[in-house]
């Protein structure tokens, strides 16, 4: 769980908003400008725009000195720090999310969850900073997608992906998913690896076998069923697919998650 160790939004005071911390703070330290103020990072003092945020790594020298009618809200906060490196953060380094109400409505919650208390609040104000950490990590590939000019077809492979998975039972062919990108079969299976880390047909395979799994605690279904409601045609192929997915045919599936009523779903 990440700890909120301490919060403040829209501080405007000029004698509050000079922070000078050679040594950081002891924590993760999450900053949101809304006002022009300088900033100093890896000893290069730049100028930064309302709407800016920066996170400092616990160690790493905090100097921002305001300009004029600047405004700071922060999260000081600890957290494991292989958690923190999976959302492959630029630490240290200022970045513009799109949205900087939305960056800061979450720390106004977190403020009101740290300070009042109320129970669950640390589990309250744990979601509210993982969301954030999450809209900046989103941030911060679609800025690598846009380096690599390849931003619109990324957004066009999420639909198409989008498509096919929340319609798994369909029957997908690689040349109807080729033509929803305009691409030829090899540019299509290279951008999808590229973008996913996993092939069209495992993803296809993966959302399928997910939604047998669910469809197989509901005692209204046979085998037979689901494997037509997740897109399989024979039921060998669903069988053969699901053992190689969860290591159990999907008779020894039912028989792990309810013993009694096997004979009744076969």
């Amino acid at each position: 769980m990440i700890t909120v160790n301490y919060v403040g939004c829209e501080i405007t005071d000029p004698q509050f908003l000079n922070i000078n911390r050679p040594k950081g703070s002891g924590d993760y330290c999450l900053m949101l400008f809304s006002g022009s103020v300088n900033v100093t990072t890896d000893d290069i003092t730049q100028p930064v725009d309302a709407g800016t945020c920066v996170i400092f790594e616990p160690g790493t020298p905090q100097r921002i000195s305001p300009m004029h009618n600047s405004s700071l809200s922060f999260v000081h906060f600890s957290m494991p720090a292989t958690e923190f490196a999976a959302y492959r953060l630029n630490s240290d380094a200022v970045f513009h999310p799109r949205n900087p109400d939305r960056i800061l409505r979450n720390i106004q919650r977190i403020q009101r969850e740290f300070f009042t208390k109320m129970p669950f609040w640390e589990d309250r104000a744990d979601t509210y900073l993982r969301q954030t950490l999450i809209e900046f990590a989103r941030i911060r590939q679609e800025e690598e997608l846009e380096v690599n000019h390849d931003r619109p077809l990324y957004n066009l492979f999420c639909q198409a992906r989008n498509m096919m998975l929340m319609n798994c039972e369909k029957e997908w062919s690689s040349t109807n998913m080729c033509e929803m990108v305009s691409l030829s079969r090899s540019q299509f299976y290279k951008y999808y690896v590229d973008y996913f880390g996993i092939s069209p047909i495992q993803d296809l395979n993966n959302a399928r076998i997910e939604k047998a799994r669910n469809l197989l605690t509901n005692r209204n279904f046979q085998v037979t069923d689901v494997a037509r409601l997740c897109g399989y045609a024979s039921i060998h192929h669903f069988s053969r697919t699901f053992k190689e997915h969860t290591g159990l045919s999907p008779l020894a599936y039912l028989k792990s998650i309810a013993p009694e009523d096997q004979n009744d779903l076969l």
